[in-house]
Protein backbone atom coordinates (compact mmCIF):
# COMPACT_ATOMS: atom_id res chain seq x y z
CA UNK A 1 0.00 0.00 0.00
CA UNK A 2 2.65 2.54 1.04
CA UNK A 3 5.88 2.62 -0.96
CA UNK A 4 8.13 4.10 1.68
CA UNK A 5 9.25 2.35 4.82
CA UNK A 6 7.30 3.65 7.83
CA UNK A 7 9.21 5.79 10.33
CA UNK A 8 7.03 4.52 13.16
CA UNK A 9 6.95 1.31 15.18
CA UNK A 10 5.26 -1.82 13.88
CA UNK A 11 2.54 -1.29 16.49
CA UNK A 12 1.86 2.26 15.32
CA UNK A 13 1.77 1.11 11.70
CA UNK A 14 -0.70 -1.62 12.68
CA UNK A 15 -2.79 1.03 14.48
CA UNK A 16 -2.74 3.13 11.28
CA UNK A 17 -4.01 0.19 9.24
CA UNK A 18 -6.78 -0.48 11.75
CA UNK A 19 -7.77 3.19 11.88
CA UNK A 20 -7.92 3.34 8.08
CA UNK A 21 -10.19 0.29 8.03
CA UNK A 22 -12.42 1.79 10.70
CA UNK A 23 -12.67 5.10 8.79
CA UNK A 24 -13.69 3.20 5.65
CA UNK A 25 -16.23 1.13 7.59
CA UNK A 26 -17.85 4.30 8.94
CA UNK A 27 -18.02 5.88 5.49
CA UNK A 28 -19.72 2.79 4.10
CA UNK A 29 -22.25 2.73 6.95
CA UNK A 30 -22.96 6.45 6.58
CA UNK A 31 -23.58 6.06 2.83
CA UNK A 32 -25.89 3.14 3.53
CA UNK A 33 -27.88 5.22 6.00
CA UNK A 34 -28.10 8.06 3.48
CA UNK A 35 -29.66 5.67 0.97
CA UNK A 36 -32.02 4.33 3.64
CA UNK A 37 -33.13 7.87 4.55
CA UNK A 38 -33.90 8.65 0.90
CA UNK A 39 -35.83 5.41 0.46
CA UNK A 40 -37.83 5.90 3.67
CA UNK A 41 -38.76 9.43 2.63
CA UNK A 42 -39.75 8.22 -0.81
CA UNK A 43 -42.20 5.70 0.69
CA UNK A 44 -43.62 8.25 3.12
CA UNK A 45 -41.96 7.11 6.35
CA UNK A 46 -40.75 10.59 7.27
CA UNK A 47 -40.48 10.10 11.04
CA UNK A 48 -38.45 6.93 10.61
CA UNK A 49 -36.26 8.73 8.07
CA UNK A 50 -35.57 11.45 10.65
CA UNK A 51 -34.39 8.83 13.15
CA UNK A 52 -32.06 7.34 10.56
CA UNK A 53 -30.79 10.82 9.73
CA UNK A 54 -30.05 11.46 13.41
CA UNK A 55 -28.10 8.19 13.60
CA UNK A 56 -26.16 9.19 10.48
CA UNK A 57 -25.22 12.52 12.07
CA UNK A 58 -23.92 10.76 15.18
CA UNK A 59 -21.84 8.43 13.04
CA UNK A 60 -20.33 11.42 11.23
CA UNK A 61 -18.74 12.53 14.50
CA UNK A 62 -17.20 9.10 15.00
CA UNK A 63 -16.01 9.06 11.38
CA UNK A 64 -14.27 12.40 11.94
CA UNK A 65 -12.45 10.89 14.92
CA UNK A 66 -11.13 8.01 12.81
CA UNK A 67 -10.12 10.33 9.98
CA UNK A 68 -8.11 12.41 12.45
CA UNK A 69 -6.52 9.26 13.86
CA UNK A 70 -5.49 8.23 10.34
CA UNK A 71 -4.08 11.68 9.67
CA UNK A 72 -2.09 11.72 12.92
CA UNK A 73 -0.66 8.24 12.45
CA UNK A 74 0.11 8.85 8.77
CA UNK A 75 2.13 11.94 9.70
CA UNK A 76 3.90 9.98 12.42
CA UNK A 77 4.70 7.07 10.13
CA UNK A 78 5.43 8.88 6.86
CA UNK A 79 6.06 12.52 7.70
CA UNK A 80 4.12 15.69 6.98
CA UNK A 81 5.02 15.75 3.30
CA UNK A 82 3.46 12.32 2.73
CA UNK A 83 0.69 12.25 0.14
CA UNK A 84 -1.39 9.26 -0.89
Amino acid sequence: MYRRKPKCSDEEYMALQKARKRAIDYKILIRSLERDVEELRRVGMHERALKYEEARKRLLEDAKYWEEEVKELTIKCFGKEFKK
